[in-house]
């Protein structure tokens, strides 16, 4: 339906779903279409980004993906408006919550910098910080013991 339609609102139910596969190689396929085809419009390439990550191993596809992908996504987006690469960037990294991978992310965005979305990318960093922390804070309390669930 994809090809065979001009309704944007029927396009967006294939670049929802096809990444939401469990198979890691439609999931690839799936980020391969929506960066390089030439068939997704870049201001809707970030829905299949997001559609691959609804599992963890999505997720770190997606966001493996994106920084094997930098330069072209960089190049991509250099005179589009930066909410669309902060989009891009989003769909690749909202499903992490821990420090250690916001400290991984940080590290990445610090070697790679992209100043017109600093403040999004900041921001994500501090969410998953916060529920990085919460996590720790729960694995060391009783809420962690099966006991207390008894």
């Amino acid at each position: 339906e994809y090809t065979s339609t001009e309704d944007n609102q029927v396009r967006k139910y294939p670049m929802f779903t096809l990444g939401a596969s469990r198979d890691a190689a439609l999931k690839m396929r799936t980020l391969e279409w929506a960066v390089k085809s030439g068939d997704v419009k870049m201001q809707d390439t970030f829905y299949p980004i997001g559609s691959v990550t609804g599992s963890i191993e999505g997720a770190e596809m997606a966001w493996q993906y994106f920084q094997d992908n930098f330069d072209t996504l960089k190049n991509m987006y250099a005179k589009a408006s930066p909410s669309l690469m902060d989009a891009v960037i989003l769909n690749s990294i909202n499903h992490f919550c821990t420090v250690a991978r916001a400290d991984e992310i940080d590290a990445f965005f610090q070697a790679h910098p992209l100043p017109s979305s600093a403040r999004r990318i900041g921001q994500a960093l501090e969410s998953m910080r916060t529920s990085g922390a919460m996590l720790q804070a729960i694995s060391a309390s009783a809420l962690a013991t099966a006991a207390y669930w008894a």
